[in-house]
């Protein structure tokens, strides 16, 4: 189904209905038997978006399901915040309907709350800005080869050769990296997790991701560090050589490769930084000097981004780590090969 093109008052409305939600990570949680899925962000510590509340008799206790003995889930309650008010609450779906008509207020045809409006909409604002991301690459490869023909035009021969050959290379490894991804790879033979590779166990609904792997400070005992997925919850969590004997045992298979991380590249203000700390003649860097130079280069940034800049260029081997994590100084690092 076509989509309009993007207007500025579509791009607005979606800017303002994301702006009135709580910020992601959004994802369910929830029990069977205790109230159901619940939607909930993890952003700045677990906040209820969603859920079912609990009805409750006159004397103020549940209501339960004479059958069963169970509690008894009725109306959704959205998180929900009015004007003036200096906290959010959860509100119940009924209080914030939206009548069709003041004469037949219970046959319902919206809700009043951000997270509903998000949800209502959000399936529409996606498909309007993948169609808009679309329209702007075809635009865009179609300008690129235009200014080929424009080169061409105006004698320059080789320039608009090169021009055509590299995005005719950009197309020929675009098709490659879309067929390698739609290839089987067949699991590697290891004597421990392996980096960007998967683990399950079916029977028991397990799952490992292994992001990477490290080894004890004083000896070779390794240990992978990634996210398992179990009793229905994906946790962050670490394996040692042990488990990967059990796990073997037991008969956890490897069943899919995971995308490898790109490699780490610096942002414009990261690179900024660099080329102002190779021209400055102090020798120590920390958060706080980082953070005023930010400010006197009218960089609007949180402390955090400080922070993770001069990890990042560490990480990366153009800086040295001095200090424990409550004392963190750096040093240019002026070995050529750019090794800590």
């Amino acid at each position: 189904m076509p989509v309009d093109p993007l207007t500025p008052e579509h791009e607005n409305a979606i800017r303002s209905d994301l702006a009135a939600v709580p910020a992601p990570p959004w994802r369910w949680i929830g029990n069977r038997g205790a109230g159901g899925p619940q939607l909930v962000t993890d952003h700045s510590g677990r906040q209820y978006l969603l859920r079912a509340a609990k009805p409750v008799d006159g004397r103020g206790d549940e209501l339960l399901d004479p059958a069963g003995d169970y509690p008894i889930y009725g109306d959704l309650q959205f998180r929900d915040q009015r004007e003036g008010e200096k906290y959010s609450l959860m509100r119940n779906g009924n209080e914030l309907g939206i009548g069709r008509t003041s004469c037949n207020p219970d046959n319902l045809v919206g809700v009043d709350n951000a997270v509903a409006n998000w949800l209502m909409k959000s399936a529409a604002h996606a498909a309007a800005l993948l169609a808009e991301l679309d329209r702007v690459r075809e635009s865009r490869a179609g300008m690129t080869r235009a200014n080929a023909d424009w080169l061409e035009g105006i004698g320059q021969d080789h320039a608009a050769e090169m021009l055509r050959h590299s995005l005719d290379m950009d197309a020929e490894i675009a098709a490659t990296e879309e067929k390698d991804s739609t290839t089987t790879v067949p699991p590697a033979t290891a004597d421990f997790f392996h980096p960007g590779h998967t683990y399950a166990d079916t029977e028991v609904e397990w799952q490992f991701r292994c992001d990477t792997v490290t080894t004890h400070p004083a000896g070779s005992d390794r240990t992978a560090l990634g996210w398992r997925y179990f009793k229905g919850q994906w946790e962050p969590y670490a394996y040692g050589e042990d488990e990967w004997e059990l796990h073997q045992l037991v008969g956890h298979t490897q069943v899919r490769d995971t995308p490898a991380a790109p490699e780490p590249v610096l942002t414009a203000r990261q690179e900024r930084l660099l080329a102002h700390m190779r021209a400055a003649s102090r020798s120590v860097w920390s958060t706080g000097p980082v953070e005023d130079l930010y400010r006197a280069w009218r960089v609007r940034t949180p402390r955090d981004e400080a922070r993770r800049d001069l990890a990042q260029l560490a990480e990366l081997g153009h800086l040295t780590r001095h200090g424990d994590d409550t004392g963190r100084r750096y040093r240019l690092n002026t070995r050529k090969d750019g090794v800590v």
